[in-house]
Formats: C-alpha cells, structure tokens, sequence
C-alpha cells in the first residue's frame, strides 16, 4: 500500500509481542527471526541503513544460536536457507558484493550439510544449493575467475543431476539441472 512507517510499526508491535511471549508460544523463535529479518531488509530499503543492518545480522546470529540448539530441526534448516538467500538479495540490490559473498557461501554451506541430512525437504535443500552454487559461479565470473565459475558450475550441475537420478516425479531440480547446462555451456563459450 506504499505506507512504510505503518508497514516499520506494525513490524516492531510484532517483535515486541514476540519477544514478551512466553517461550512455548508456537514459532516464537523462528517467527521472531523471520520479522526481525524482513524488518532489518526493509528499513535499509527506506534508507534506516545502520539499524536495519544490525536487525538483519542479529536475526541470522539468532537463527544460527537456534540451529546449533536443535540440529535435527529441518524447519530450522529450511529457514535459514530461506533467510540467507533473502538477506543476500538485498546486498546484491545495493552493490554491497562482500557482504553477498559471505551469506550466498554460508548458505550453500547450510543447503549442502542439510541435503546429506535431511529426506524430507531435500527438493528445497538441492534447489537453495544450486541456486547458491550459481552466485558462487557469477560471483567468481565477474571477477574474472573463469576456471573457478567453471567449477562450480560443474558442481552444482551434478548436484542438480544426483538428485534428478534419485528423484522419480518431475521437480524443480529438473529446470535448475537444465539451467545448470545451459549456465555451464555460456562458461565453455567464454574459455
């Protein structure tokens, strides 16, 4: 509706509320996380830079403080993939490339732990990797480290590919294993 300061205090009622609820209150936690991260996003899309950054690495601080708490949690798993890839859109939006870096690492990192962990939501855990797996490779492309971008995107062409071996019904999986090709073929043009 284009009302940012009702959008900013409606988040921060919603924290508030949160953070008062009592600690078996359904997805305190993971839904505290998830507001405080959006939150953080939009208040450095509205220029409120240094506090929304602070919400943004504080929620990801929590989420991995809550994953180290409860490993076996694929929810948590989903979620922090989920956050990461959020995080880094708004780092890619503002040149920010470092920063990007770092959360597009952690999070074929988490994506890739999570696929060897997890049966259940291994669809979403092998597509956050390839997505993940194909910013490693832009990344590397744009600072003119071909044979790196090559790599991974090698790699996360046979991710996409072992699960396409295993996986019976169609799936995401497919289109990112043809994406997969096509990305690596515009590789092997450049070389």
């Amino acid at each position: 509706l284009s009302r940012p300061a009702e959008a900013i205090e409606s988040s921060r009622e919603s924290i508030t509320l949160l953070e008062a609820a009592p600690d078996d209150f359904p997805r305190r936690e993971s839904d505290l996380i998830d507001t405080k991260l959006h939150l953080g996003i939009f208040l450095q899309e509205q220029q409120q830079v240094e506090e929304g950054h602070r919400l943004v690495e504080e929620s990801l601080q929590q989420l991995t403080t809550l994953r180290e708490e409860r490993p076996d949690d694929v929810s948590l798993a989903v979620q922090e993939v989920n956050s990461l890839y959020d995080a880094q859109l708004y780092d890619f939006n503002t040149g920010r490339t470092e920063a990007r870096r770092e959360k597009i690492d952690r999070l074929v990192s988490v994506a890739s732990a999570a696929l060897e962990q997890f049966d259940e939501q291994e669809e979403t855990f092998a597509v956050s990797l390839s997505n993940g797996l194909n910013q490693q490779a832009n990344l590397a492309r744009e600072a003119g480290e071909i044979d790196e971008a090559v790599l991974l995107a090698q790699r996360r062409r046979d991710v996409c590919f072992a699960f396409i071996k295993e996986s019976q019904p169609i799936s995401r999986v497919h289109r990112e294993g043809v994406d997969a090709d096509l990305s690596l073929a515009k590789l092997y043009r450049e070389l």
